[in-house]
């Protein structure tokens, strides 16, 4: 219990907003945060797939976490960042 109680303590968070909604997601979990790029549009998939990307030969689907969690649309301003996580 006391090993359990330890790692709780070390866990770090990047913390996010999308709208007034606030999130967090556990480091470990995040590659990179990046600016928006353009995005290369896919047919047929939901609205909240906005697009892919490529990050470093990657391909990467980006979604609006807003729209997909079933919100508005994440706003695209000076403080927009697209957030790559791990597999």
């Amino acid at each position: 219990r006391e090993n359990r109680r330890a790692s709780e303590r070390t866990s770090r968070w990047l913390r996010l907003r999308c709208g007034a909604q606030a999130y967090a997601l556990e480091l470990l979990k995040v590659q990179e945060v990046v600016l928006p790029v353009p995005l290369l549009p896919l047919r047929g998939t939901s609205p909240a797939m906005l697009g892919i990307m490529t990050l470093r030969g990657q391909v990467v689907p980006v979604m609006d976490l807003g729209l997909h969690l079933g919100s508005s649309a994440a706003d695209n301003d000076a403080n927009t960042r697209i957030v790559v996580l791990e597999e």
